[in-house]
């Protein structure tokens, strides 16, 4: 949750951006700032999406046991039904038992529509392009936080099966670059995109975690099977990318940190790109240390675990390649371990700054 300093910083971007005189009443703002945060917690908001998940699991069970999916048509109809009653139901009210109820119809719908042109021998493209034009619908006629959040997943996991199914992994490693770019973007337009619409503000944070799921998603793809069909000339240029974000972010944290001595970012500029040379070959660990750098920026603590999280991860997942040498491996641990210890250093003197 960000604290009072972080809210005063963000109204003072707003009122900075702005061509007039703004005037700020701080303490609603940061009343309606709590109430939201504490009217659904992440946990529960987990815990609604997964009972949406196995209800249903539950559903389509009922449907293939009774035999029911034999109208191709049928199941189009009602998996429409399901969406536009999913949508229906995220406005008419925000309590968690209507939200699991309209999560459920919402994934139902989906599936239903994915079975049914399935059953119609419809093209596997034309079935990723139906389900990514109904989910960019559903975003756009959506404002509740789970909805967006699914809608941006499905948005994202539409791109990466359309790569996976027509054997492009090349192009897979071409969205993780975009995707990095993006939320790069996400992040450090924080302010902007609050002060903007409430359409827009409205969809900021589950579209920022979503897009975070959705990198770690296609990283895991890459690294689990992936590399080894692509040639190294596109994976290193998708490292290349994402350390030259890397450095862009890095620039934007020293200078919040009033880090100005040239020599010394000069220093951390170098320090970073030895660091994250062994990487080169594997893009996924440089993309979690992007996670790790811009939600540390801006006071992301469910982003910085995830980050954490993936980093850990994946180094262990490079240390187990078989396609790497021990040398390689070592070099990368202890790379991995100085990027800790700088990590430690800009935590703590963000936290000298703040205290």
């Amino acid at each position: 949750m960000k604290t009072r300093e972080e809210i005063d910083e963000i109204l003072s971007t707003i009122q900075a951006t702005s061509s007039r005189t703004l005037q700020f009443d701080e303490e609603a703002i940061y009343a309606e700032y709590q109430r939201d945060k504490d009217d659904q917690s992440l946990s529960i908001k987990i815990m609604t999406i997964l009972g949406g998940i196995l209800a249903c699991i539950s559903f389509v069970g009922f449907i293939l046991i009774a035999g029911l999916y034999d109208s191709e048509m049928g199941m189009l109809l009602f998996g429409g039904i399901c969406l536009v009653a999913s949508l229906l139901v995220s406005k008419s009210s925000d309590k968690i038992i209507l939200d699991t109820i309209g999560i459920s119809a919402f994934i139902i719908g989906f599936v239903l529509i994915g079975i049914g042109l399935s059953g119609m021998d419809v093209d596997k493209n034309l079935i990723i392009l139906s389900i990514l034009l109904t989910s960019l619908a559903t975003f756009s006629l959506s404002r509740n936080y789970i909805l967006t959040f699914l809608s941006t997943l499905v948005i994202n996991g539409s791109i990466l099966f359309f790569c996976i199914l027509n054997d492009e992994v090349v192009l897979v490693q071409a969205y993780l670059s975009l995707l990095a770019a993006g939320i790069a973007f996400i992040f450090l337009n924080e302010a902007k995109c609050l002060a903007a619409s409430p359409a827009i503000s409205k969809r900021y944070e589950p579209v920022r975690i979503a897009s975070l799921f959705s990198i770690i998603c296609v990283s895991l793809f890459l690294s689990i099977n992936g590399l080894e069909e692509i040639a190294q000339k596109y994976i290193i240029a998708s490292s290349v990318f994402i350390i030259i974000v890397i450095l862009y972010v890095m620039s934007i944290v020293l200078k919040k940190l009033s880090i100005n001595d040239q020599s010394g970012k000069l220093t951390i500029y170098g320090l970073t790109i030895l660091l994250l040379l062994p990487t080169l070959l594997y893009p996924a660990i440089s993309g979690a240390f992007l996670m790790i750098l811009l939600s540390f920026m801006v006071s992301y603590r469910t982003g910085f675990f995830l980050g954490i999280i993936s980093f850990i991860y994946f180094i262990g997942q490079y240390y187990y390649d078989l396609n790497f040498t021990l040398l390689t491996k070592s070099i990368l641990l202890f790379c991995s371990g100085i990027l800790f210890l700088l990590l430690y250093y800009f935590t703590s003197k963000k936290s000298s700054k703040n205290g």
